[in-house]
């Protein structure tokens, strides 16, 4: 059983979030694909920063909403994606 497979079972909806760098969109391709839900960083975010941890330490705050706002699966996010 992969890890993806366990998280979505303990938790109701969860959201991956992945590096801000071309693996961590290569992930997110592949798990949406699979049809988990997962955040795209919107183009208004600096490719200076690397993760969500990054946004934290310069100041951000991160809000759930925000992160549910920004999130995809399945056709609808793999074109978001591309387009990001």
């Amino acid at each position: 059983e992969s890890n993806v497979k366990r998280i979505e079972q303990k938790f109701d909806d969860p959201i991956f979030v992945m590096d801000h760098d071309d693996a961590g969109k290569e992930m997110t391709r592949k798990l949406m694909k699979s049809g988990s839900r997962c955040f795209i960083w919107p183009k208004s975010v600096s490719w200076d920063i690397d993760d969500i941890g990054d946004l934290a330490e310069n100041g951000k705050d991160i809000m759930d909403e925000w992160v549910v706002d920004n999130s995809y699966s399945g056709v609808v996010g793999i074109s978001r994606l591309i387009l990001r």
